[in-house]
């Protein structure tokens, strides 16, 4: 990632975040085991995936402007393009299991919010 001139988070070795000449953000990169999730201009993203095809064997998925409603999943989570903003749906068997794991079903439900 450095040789790509991207810069290791500080509050998480995770993520990674390129900037232009004039300090503003081109390009944020998320790394989850083998998983990356770039956001950020189109053209980074291609240079980014160019790059990273030429050492690894990669698959991609991709979504942006002119893609509205195109779904796409990472890490068993659904990610939509909307017109305005990108929806993230977590994945139920994780909410199950912290339901589960922390005995959550067992308490009563509040009739007014807190």
């Amino acid at each position: 990632m450095k040789a790509m001139h991207y810069a290791i988070g500080k509050a998480t070795p995770c993520i990674f975040t390129k900037w232009d000449k004039d300090g503003k953000v081109v390009a944020m990169v998320t790394v989850h085991g083998d998983d990356f999730v770039h956001v950020g201009r189109a053209s980074e993203a291609g240079k980014f995936m160019g790059d990273m095809s030429r050492k690894y064997e990669i698959e991609t998925q991709q979504a942006g402007p002119g893609s509205r409603g195109k779904e796409l999943t990472v890490l068993n989570r659904k990610i939509v393009w909307k017109d305005d903003c990108l929806e993230y749906h977590p994945d139920n068997r994780h909410v199950e299991r912290i339901i589960n794991d922390t005995e959550a079903n067992k308490f009563r439900r509040l009739s007014a919010p807190i």
